[in-house]
């Protein structure tokens, strides 16, 4: 999904308040937050989807799951 009208669609599907969900995100901490893993994934060198780590270790591709 990469247009905004998809994922609102799927969050209201599932019974998610979507104003309340677009006012989160819209808060700095959640912003930051998400900065922040976004640099630390830059600096481990992270790439792929899905991925997910272990420790030091990374694992990326759905045959790793």
């Amino acid at each position: 999904m990469t247009a905004p009208e998809g994922v609102n669609e799927v969050l209201v599907s599932a019974g998610f308040d979507l104003a309340a969900v677009l006012a989160i995100c819209e808060k700095d901490a959640v912003k930051d937050r998400l900065k922040a893993i976004a640099n630390e994934a830059i600096e481990r060198h992270e790439f792929g989807a899905p991925r997910f780590s272990v420790g030091d270790e990374m694992f990326v591709g759905q045959d790793r799951l």
